[in-house]
């Protein structure tokens, strides 16, 4: 139903997707390939925020707030985009409170994330943090087979 209403856009590996300021108040989601969300720091260091994969999505912070972007999405490697109109998401989640369901789920997946990073920068030394990251990475591949 979603898939219906999106347009499917290519991109070839190192291609900017958006970029900060961009107006605009699309969904994003990954069709295949793979596309990082970074921020770029004034002297040119590129922070890693996110990977994102196959049924992954973005941009949907600019659906409800209407705030530009504030990052940039950039294809890791040839990746096939579904771009959906803000309009078109509302619509469809007005009519299905499901989708808005898998919204809350995936917000409170990165919610969570997050939080496990503050703990691991606030509470950990580098020797702790090195380890739970080991021990996350193995988690999630374990979890992945």
């Amino acid at each position: 139903m979603i898939m219906s209403k999106a347009v499917s856009k290519s991109y070839l590996k190192g291609e900017t997707i958006f970029s900060p300021l961009d107006s605009t108040s699309n969904l994003w989601v990954v069709n295949n390939g793979k596309v990082k969300l970074i921020n770029i720091s004034p002297d040119g260091k590129e922070q890693v925020l996110r990977v994102l994969k196959q049924g992954d999505f973005l941009g949907e912070l600019s659906l409800f707030n209407k705030e530009k972007m504030t990052s940039y999405a950039v294809a890791l490697e040839e990746a096939k985009i579904c771009i959906i109109s803000g309009l078109e998401i509302k619509n469809i989640i007005k009519n299905n409170p499901d989708i808005a369901i898998k919204f809350l789920e995936v917000y409170i997946e990165r919610i969570r994330e997050l939080e496990n990073l503050l703990e691991k920068i606030g509470v950990y030394d580098i020797e702790q943090r090195i380890s739970k990251t080991i021990l996350d990475i193995h988690s999630d591949v374990k979890s992945d087979e």
